[in-house]
């Protein structure tokens, strides 16, 4: 009888034993199953691009390149830093060359938007030196094959010259831009932008191509018609680096946020001609 209740007791241990070893508690920690439904990351590991462009604003031919690198900053926050470097040769002010930085700060879940902080200077060599700054918020919304973009804040600066040195007016300015991806490898948008006192409106295009290891090549122009009629147009070559194969909307969402300063610039290009319609300087000198 003895013998019987052991048996027992050792058959019930045995029971207890088998559904701890059954329980998720003790599951090996690589056997977890991964949560799919969690929050991208704001960035996708520290990623990068460089672009080379030429183009003509207001009849003047204009050449140079740009680059971008992003990190992320923990999960839900990131950090770009962009640099320009660009050119045109002026028949009064004779080779200008205008270089630029910007940062973006930024939150951002890649399945609804962003919104950050924004921030650029440019110089321009023109005159004895034109200097331009700007800060504002920049912000995006994701749907589906659709993203709304843009960034708004203040402009202001100043132009040394022979004569003096003469301020530009400190002023709201903006860029909007709706972007639709027919394919998830090509962007077309349209939008408008207010900058220096003036209105343009913007169109812009670019297909990407999967160039192995996390490289990605793409195709890209730019365009700007001002509300005088004088237009600006942009192309070039760009190559993005990043941790693996994406297509071109998600490297615009995982990866580098809007990058203002290309367009900017080439809208600055042209003003700092004295015979264009719009000048950054008194008016004798225009």
């Amino acid at each position: 009888m003895e013998t019987a209740r052991h048996i027992v007791h050792m058959a019930g241990l045995c029971l207890v034993l088998t559904g701890l070893a059954d329980s998720p508690a003790a599951a090996e920690p690589d056997a977890a199953v991964p949560d799919d439904t969690a929050p991208l990351p704001a960035v996708d590991g520290l990623n990068a691009k460089i672009s080379g462009f030429g183009g003509v604003a207001e009849d003047v031919p204009l050449y140079g390149g740009a680059g971008s690198v992003t990190l992320p900053l923990g999960h839900e926050f990131g950090l770009q830093l962009d640099g320009l470097l660009a050119g045109f040769d002026s028949e009064n002010q004779g080779n200008v060359t205008l270089a630029g930085t910007a940062a973006h700060l930024f939150w951002r879940d890649p399945s609804h938007g962003l919104i950050g902080a924004y921030g650029h200077y440019i110089h321009a060599d023109a005159f004895d030196g034109v200097d331009i700054f700007a800060g504002g918020v920049e912000g995006a919304l994701y749907w589906g094959q659709f993203t709304l973009e843009g960034v708004a804040g203040v402009e202001g600066g100043e132009v040394d010259t022979s004569f003096g040195n003469f301020a530009i007016d400190t002023r709201f300015f903006d860029v909007a831009q709706v972007a639709w991806y027919p394919v998830d490898d090509l962007k077309l948008s349209a939008g408008h932008s207010y900058s220096l006192g003036e209105n343009s409106a913007l169109f812009d295009a670019e297909w990407g191509l999967d160039a192995g290891g996390g490289i990605m090549a793409s195709l890209f122009a730019n365009g700007s018609i001002s509300e005088d009629g004088d237009g600006a147009v942009l192309g070039g070559l760009r190559l993005y680096f990043g941790q693996q194969p994406k297509t071109l909307i998600r490297r615009h969402r995982e990866d580098d946020p809007l990058t203002t300063s290309s367009m900017g610039a080439l809208r600055t290009l042209s003003k700092t001609q004295p015979s264009g319609s719009f000048c950054l300087g008194p008016a004798f000198l225009c």
